[in-house]
């Protein structure tokens, strides 16, 4: 990103597979997304923002009550902390109904930084870990993301989408 906008710079590997069309001229015709590595440095992650008092407040609130729900199993207090219109809140309800259902987790957030905002949009990074509780075999980990959030109408913040940049196996 060269323009001062919050962006995860990335890289990205991809299957293209190419077809000729009707002259002979080859032509994408479907895109495969293999893997994906933002490449972000902690310094950024990590870094103090000069944001409004209030403001920030309001988006760690929106997280706290994110990570209460789900530590909490809390499905429908977890939905309400997504955005509707996240192409990821159908996926969402039906992953996390599962996780719930499979597995008891204890989670502790170790670190959140809200690293930009703007009239509509913040980004948050956060640093959690997962034991398992019960359940079948998972390993316990630690998850390093970047959340995007979106302001609601109401001036409340919710969830639009999520970035894993790391995620780390505990020993």
């Amino acid at each position: 990103n060269t323009n001062d906008q919050f962006f995860l710079d990335n890289r990205m590997e991809l299957f293209i597979d190419l077809v000729k069309d009707e002259n002979g001229e080859w032509k994408i015709y479907d895109l495969t997304y293999l893997d994906v590595e933002f490449l972000v440095s902690e310094e950024v992650l990590t870094a103090d923002a000069d944001i409004d008092a209030n403001v920030e407040n309001a988006i760690l609130g929106a997280v706290e009550a994110n990570f209460e729900a789900t530590a909490a199993e809390d499905l429908e207090g977890l939905m309400a902390t997504i955005d509707p219109e996240s192409p990821a809140y159908d996926d969402t309800a039906e992953s996390y109904g599962i996780i719930f259902l499979l597995f008891d987790f204890k989670y502790e957030m170790e670190f959140v930084n809200v690293i930009t905002v703007t009239d509509t949009e913040a980004f948050v990074y956060t640093e959690q870990t997962m034991k398992k509780v019960d359940g079948p075999m998972v390993d316990d980990m630690r998850t390093k993301t970047v959340h995007k959030l979106k302001k609601q109408e109401d001036g409340s913040w919710k969830f639009y989408t999520s970035y894993p940049i790391a995620t780390e196996p505990l020993e």
